[in-house]
């Protein structure tokens, strides 16, 4: 799978959401990482056909979604934050209607219901009505939706919001198992999510990509950038107030930082390796609402 998208950009008034972005992607892990504002979910919106573009084209193995919308619902799964439901439906009664949406013959959509219920241990709930589930169940049955139709991509918007940290990591690990078959784009800004599983991560800000590579050569332009220092709770003070602070922890005799800056920020501070936390800070100290 090929998903290519051309020069792509969306206006709401006089604000540009998403602002002239090219890309192509192929089968993987794609992690879309941005602050709330940056253009995350109207890139996803646009990708799923839910926004038109105001300008430029966004193709799958050459079918435009434009034109050839029907066929392209055909290849795409799609998981937004959150989803609307019949509350009185149970799970089994809502992936049926699903289903049905999808245009998915009944004996195989039973097949595939029945197996994904079952990989993701919902099976002693299928009856529980929706109204009644967790947020880590609404998430499950989210998921399942999306697949049904075996999607060959597969766009999982903040997929894990909301979750323990038990949650996530079932999360993460079937996340990972589903792009052996399909390209996912995968919308967050929780950074530990992507550590780990993402073949690369586009980071997004103010409507544009800034970034897009591999985790470790992202974390190669963090090098001489990330900082610990142990100074007494009034030079800390003064460094919280100029710098951006990734971690402090008060000890018995100060404070323990870490910081993310250009310059050295104290004659003790010591360089360290960074991670995308630093990333994360580094580019988004200051941002503001989803776009």
């Amino acid at each position: 799978m090929e998903l290519v998208m051309k020069d792509i950009s969306k206006s709401f008034k006089e604000k540009k959401a998403v602002d002239h972005i090219s890309l192509t992607l192929n089968n993987g892990i794609h992690a879309l990482l941005g602050a709330n504002g940056s253009g995350k979910t109207t890139l996803i919106r646009m990708i799923c056909g839910l926004l038109p573009s105001s300008e430029g084209e966004i193709y799958a193995d050459g079918v435009s979604i434009k034109k050839q919308y029907d066929i392209f619902c055909d290849m795409l799964g799609y998981m937004p934050q959150h989803f609307g439901f019949y509350p009185n439906y149970t799970i089994d009664e809502f992936l049926n209607y699903m289903a049905i949406v999808k245009r998915i013959p009944k004996k195989d959509a039973q097949i595939r219901i029945d197996h994904w219920i079952k990989e993701l241990n919902l099976q002693e709930h299928r009856r529980k009505k929706m109204k009644n589930l967790s947020g880590g169940m609404l998430k499950r049955v989210g998921i399942i939706q999306a697949l049904l139709n075996e999607p060959k991509i597969l766009i999982l918007d903040e997929p894990t919001a909301g979750l323990d940290p038990k949650e996530r990591i079932v999360f993460r690990n079937l996340i990972a198992s589903l792009s052996k078959k399909c390209l996912v784009l995968l919308s967050t800004h929780i950074v530990s999510d992507i550590e780990t599983i993402a073949d690369d991560i586009i980071v997004m800000k103010q409507g544009t990509v800034i970034m897009h590579d591999t985790c470790e050569n992202l974390l190669k332009s963090m090098e001489h950038k990330v900082w610990n220092v142990h100074v007494s709770d009034q030079e800390a003070t003064q460094l919280m107030n100029q710098y951006i602070i990734v971690k402090s922890h008060q000890v018995a005799d100060g404070v323990d930082l870490r910081m993310v800056s250009d310059v050295k920020p104290n004659a003790q501070a010591i360089e360290v390796e960074s991670d995308l936390d630093d990333l994360y800070l580094y580019h988004f100290n200051e941002e503001g609402d989803e776009a």
